[in-house]
């Protein structure tokens, strides 16, 4: 393996035996073979770091903990390891399409204005796929804070892919977030790029990986949306001043939900995470009244997004059944000293 590979993939994983396996098999099959793949294994109790070696790849590198950090520090270990221009990452339990990491290289290589790159996936819920699709296209550093603020584009760990230099001016993942690391991770980009002058992001419409929903996935659970929104917004407080009709929005779209489906004490508890947020603690009032300025204010960002879109003319949509399934029983921002 050459000194710099053309990019980087960054694993953490913890206990995640089968998907594990399905994970890495999934960047050994890929048609573009100049990468390394660093595994950080959280401590697994489960063999992962055995597995991971049966594997006899010397592009896999891994490395593992000793005791549990956390996610977060382990992908902040895998940044400050890697040796590539551009940045990749894979959650161990999701899976990339076998051109995904030739379509990243292509794109990055092609577009020196571009930092950072967001791609489009499908999401496996009980064998079913579904696309998480964008719109081919770019944000400035502005409009990429302001659609992710909207919830206006589609994102996850898996599908993001940064130049190193960019995460090493601007930093990693916040090692205390348990939810919405990736939006706090692009959040702050966006911040850093817009003080410097570069471009937001670059958008692909065509999915190149398929993220797995979980029963322990963090992202599925309806409990803790609210709470991990006090979060986002405490690493950046100058988002409740900028956006505080778009964030009560989405506390309020949280509580609706289980309204309109009669879960009354779903809703109950999910005002208590309202009321437990310092920044939060809004009035029932101020929530309906949110919900519906919110609700347009969004769909003018979302719409912005979509009008913007300019198709690539060599877009090639990859289907989920191309996927390599293995049916298996005050913070410091420096990646290099978060990862200690």
């Amino acid at each position: 393996m050459a000194d710099r590979p053309a990019i980087s993939i960054v694993m953490p994983t913890y206990n995640r035996g089968g998907s594990l396996q399905r994970a890495v098999a999934s960047v050994v099959a890929q048609t573009h073979a100049d990468f390394e793949l660093i595994v950080v294994d959280d401590a697994s109790t489960d063999g992962s770091d055995e597995m991971v070696r049966r594997f006899g790849d010397p592009r896999i590198r891994l490395h593992r903990f000793d005791s549990r950090r956390g996610a977060n520090p382990a992908r902040n270990q895998g940044i400050s390891m890697a040796r590539a221009e551009l940045v990749t990452f894979l959650d161990s339990d999701d899976e990339f399409l076998p051109h995904r990491l030739d379509h990243t290289v292509q794109v990055m290589r092609g577009d020196r204005h571009t930092d950072v790159l967001l791609s489009s996936f499908h999401t496996c819920r009980r064998g079913r796929f579904v696309p998480s699709t964008n719109p081919d296209t770019r944000l400035t550093a502005d409009e990429l804070e302001r659609s992710l603020m909207a919830h206006a584009v589609v994102i996850a760990g898996s599908a993001i892919t940064v130049r190193r230099e960019v995460l090493t001016r601007c930093g990693g993942f916040a090692p205390h977030l348990g939810r919405m690391q990736d939006r706090e991770l692009l959040l702050n980009i966006a911040r850093c790029q817009a003080l410097a002058g570069r471009s937001g992001a670059r958008l692909l419409a065509a999915p190149d990986w398929v993220k797995h929903q979980s029963a322990d996935s963090i992202s599925a659970p309806v409990y803790g949306f609210v709470e991990a929104l006090g979060g986002l917004v405490a690493c950046h407080p100058h988002l409740i001043s900028k956006y505080g009709p778009l964030v009560r929005y989405h506390v309020a779209r949280a509580i609706i939900a289980q309204l309109v489906r009669g879960r009354f004490a779903a809703a109950r508890r999910i005002q208590g995470e309202n009321l437990r947020v310092p920044a939060f603690r809004f009035t029932p009032g101020e929530l309906a009244q949110a919900y519906l300025q919110g609700r347009w204010a969004r769909a003018g960002i979302v719409n912005a997004v979509r009008s913007s879109a300019r198709r690539m003319p060599d877009a090639a949509v990859e289907s989920p059944d191309t996927a390599t399934t293995y049916r298996l029983p005050e913070r410091d921002r420096s990646p290099v000293r978060r990862a200690a």
